[in-house]
């Protein structure tokens, strides 16, 4: 038995897995200013892409969440020359041209033209941001209501599309070529340049280094960039999925909230009062046992990485739960042991909310798999994500002391006596720890001059042993020249 928030049937409609999975998280985002992330779990071939993208009549999480923040938003969105950097500080930028949708499309036709052969049939038109856009949603399909948004705030959307393929962090926006076709074995990820993940110095929370930020000004732009995003991810045909994902993809929309009476003149003087959240969806590679995919070479590797991506997040819900059921010996989570968990520690400690959709396969021949899915997800349920570590940077008060952007940073009911014996306790281990250590040091240390001292005898044994043969040899060697003189000299004589 298996205890879920809620479970949908198989026939579902996607706008109301929306509404009651992700639609509180933009809600979230847009009123308080909370960070959010929705990831799809499950194993390969039970639907999470289509959970996350759906198709153009049927849109999945993602579009939904587009269209829920632009109609929010309409109206009241600014082109301000600043920019998202790092994790959630915000700079100032000379043009935002080169950060545009039309710079990314610009780019993508060029490659598209440089790639096209010299001698073909016919030549494709350009991408357009209304043909991209109609690639991922019909318009008008959509009729998701608007969140009441705050009039004194004025908003920029920047999106972003990565993906994690082989433990390595790509940029899904990328502008150099391409392979000319996925489904080939020539390895994409040796034309890009892998992202780091590393530390902002303002927060000490983890982002990708090098990750192409565009500025979106409609609906219509985000869905462009979208389906850009998607072109470039990796798939490949199996024997369970024809266009199985082989990485997990991540969107991320950073949203800037700036004060309506701030202008170009007083930007960089007020730069501290425009606040930054953000939202990431994520569709994640499903697991695969490799006795019934038959995979082999590239793929083989892949699903290998995949398999152990999931099984660290696993690993890393699974101390949670422990730490937080035996707060006196705490484990070690291994975040770092992955790049996925590795992104998204600071959810791990309650920096926004977090909502995992889990997809099923109804079929018989996926049981031992499904039952390992659902295993996973009902020990996540009973995690309980603590308040996060980081300190953000938070805009100024506007005047409205209820209107909390980072709700998460509020002074909480915990006693602190608790987290003062739950330090007390860490201290105490590492001083357990570092005393072992000394101790088996000190242990080795005299291990060691024992062997020293041992081995020290047995050489001088050795070389008195060896001075004594030489001896005996050389007195043996002595007496019988001289017992061969006589006869030597009897010899000469005669």
């Amino acid at each position: 038995m298996f205890s879920f928030a809620r479970v949908f049937p198989y026939n579902a409609e996607q706008q109301h897995l929306f509404r009651k999975t992700t639609l509180p998280l933009v809600q979230d985002l847009l009123r308080r200013g909370r960070d959010a992330l929705v990831f799809a779990y499950g194993v390969t071939n039970s639907g999470k892409t289509y959970t996350v993208q759906g198709e153009q009549d049927d849109p999945g999480l993602l579009p939904r969440s587009l269209q829920v923040l632009f109609s929010t938003i309409a109206g009241r969105t600014t082109n301000l020359k600043m920019r998202p950097v790092r994790f959630c500080e915000v700079e100032m930028c000379d043009d935002l041209g080169g950060d545009s949708t039309e710079a990314l499309l610009r780019a993508t036709n060029a490659i598209q033209a440089a790639n096209r052969p010299k001698r073909a049939a016919r030549k494709e038109p350009p991408l357009t941001v209304q043909q991209l856009a109609a690639d991922v949603a019909t318009p008008g399909v959509l009729d998701e209501e608007a969140v009441l948004a705050d009039e004194r705030y004025y908003y920029s959307v920047w999106v972003s599309f990565a993906e994690i393929y082989t433990e390595k962090a790509y940029d899904l926006l990328h502008t150099e070529p391409p392979p000319v076709d996925k489904r080939m074995e020539p390895n994409q990820t040796e034309r890009r340049k892998n992202l780091i993940i590393t530390h902002c110095p303002a927060t000490g929370a983890k982002y990708m280094h090098g990750l192409r930020e565009v500025h979106v000004r409609s609906l219509e732009e985000a869905y462009a960039v979208l389906e850009v995003g998607k072109r470039n991810r990796t798939v490949f045909s199996t024997l369970l999925n024809q266009t199985s994902s082989r990485s997990h993809s991540i969107f991320t929309v950073k949203l800037l909230k700036i004060p309506n009476d701030v202008t170009e003149e007083t930007l960089l003087e007020r730069l501290d009062e425009v606040a930054m959240c953000r939202m990431s969806i994520v569709d994640l590679a499903g697991q695969e046992r490799n006795k019934r995919t038959h995979n082999t070479g590239q793929r083989l590797k892949e699903a290998g990485k995949v398999n152990q991506s999931l099984m660290v997040l696993g690993q890393c819900l699974e101390a949670l739960r422990h730490n937080q059921a035996n707060p006196g010996k705490p484990i070690v989570v291994p975040y770092r042991h992955s790049k996925l968990t590795e992104l998204f520690q600071g959810f791990f400690f309650g920096e926004g909310r977090a909502t995992m959709v889990v997809n099923l396969n109804p079929f018989d021949t996926n049981y031992h798999e499904t039952s390992h899915v659902l295993r996973f997800a009902a020990a996540a349920r009973e995690v309980t994500m603590t308040k996060d570590g980081y300190r953000r940077r938070r805009p100024a008060s506007r005047g409205n002391d209820d209107y909390d952007l980072y709700p998460s940073l509020a002074a909480t009911d915990e006693d602190p006596d608790e987290q003062d014996e739950y330090i007390e306790s860490l201290l105490e281990q590492i001083t357990e720890l570092r005393q072992k250590w000394m101790e088996a040091e000190a242990r080795l240390a005299r291990r060691e001059a024992e062997i020293r001292e041992e081995m020290t005898e047995l050489m001088n044994s050795k070389i008195s042993q060896m001075e004594l043969a030489f001896a005996e040899r050389l007195r043996k060697e002595l007496a019988q020249k001289e017992a061969s003189v006589p006869v030597k000299q009897e010899m000469a004589i005669q």
